[in-house]
């Protein structure tokens, strides 16, 4: 087992070198160790065809009306299952051809992401209402607020670049312990809807000619975008990064689900709400509790939205 293992690795290696020749006998650049990449990286991209171009740095109101808690809940429990076979395929087209790719797929995306500054501002004015509901905002607040976001994400991503992998594994530890420090004190202290109301009382409230399509309508899609390029031995660790993140956000969204539709409180009321979410953290009773958990929605979603 050992001899065919080194002859494996010998027939490899000649390979190898074979593609990084042929890559630059066709006046392909080499890659350099300024990119940090590792030799697996480099054969790839030559094999390919590709060039080098980056470094490795290290609405929920819509599925309340269309289908209501038990619509939500079960058309979010099939569209994970049937995206799973998708992230198994890409996946498996990663591990094949690393490259940068899901552009189009994500364009609807980057564009809504466009508008996460008024989101954020908006979470202000609702962390500001917990407290002062007297207290009424003006566009130009509004606009300064979102300006000042703005400022933030374009200092980030343009001087601080080499800081985004804190950042980004700042926002991993952080997604984890905002979904901890927000569902538990929801599961204490906010009174409970009905298990059937929130796993079998579909809702049409959309105005569509049947639920079924109503329940569609409010379907949740999953997208990704990925950067191979700038991450070691990207045919083997982003297949990997792909199918682990969606088993754990999937894990981490049925029971964030759940907990949102049974602490939520009436369906008609959550829909009437100009902020859904403000009430779901208003039912646990306290107004300290309902600030605090604004708060880490506040400074998680601004890590998640912006880098």
């Amino acid at each position: 087992m050992t001899l065919h293992n080194e002859q494996v690795s010998e027939e490899r290696k000649s390979i190898n070198g074979e593609i990084r020749e042929a890559g630059l006998e066709a006046g392909l650049p080499s890659p350099t160790d300024e990119y940090g990449e590792t030799q697996n990286d480099v054969n790839d991209m030559l094999r390919l065809g590709k060039k080098q171009e980056f470094k490795n740095y290290r609405s929920l109101s819509v599925g309340l009306i269309n289908g209501g808690f038990a619509g939500l809940f079960w058309v979010f429990i099939g569209t994970v299952i049937c995206y799973s076979s998708i992230v198994a395929s890409l996946a498996e087209m990663e591990s094949m051809a690393p490259t940068s790719g899901g552009w189009m797929s994500s364009l609807g995306w980057i564009a809504s992401l466009a508008s996460s500054v008024f989101v954020l501002a908006t979470l202000v004015e609702a962390i500001i209402d917990i407290r002062n509901a007297d207290f009424s905002f003006s566009s130009w607040q509004y606009t300064l607020i979102m300006i000042a976001y703005l400022l933030i994400t374009i200092v980030f991503n343009t001087w601080g670049a080499r800081l985004l992998p804190i950042i980004e594994t700042t926002s991993l530890f952080g997604h984890l312990a905002g979904f901890l420090i927000t569902i538990i004190p929801l599961w204490v202290m906010a009174p409970k809807n009905s298990t059937r109301s929130v796993f079998l009382d579909v809702i049409n409230n959309g105005g569509w000619s049947n639920t079924g399509t109503s329940c569609l309508i409010a379907q949740v899609s999953v997208l990704y975008c990925n950067l191979a390029e700038e991450v070691e031995d990207a045919s083997i660790n982003v297949p990997r990064a792909m199918w682990w993140s969606y088993i754990l956000n999937v894990f981490l969204g049925i029971i964030t689900l759940i907990t949102m539709l049974f602490c939520i409180g009436p369906l008609d009321a959550a829909i009437e709400s100009p902020a859904p979410y403000l009430s779901l953290f208003l039912n646990t009773g306290s107004e300290a509790m309902a600030t605090a958990l604004m708060i880490i929605l506040r400074m998680f979603t601004n890590l998640t939205l912006r880098y």
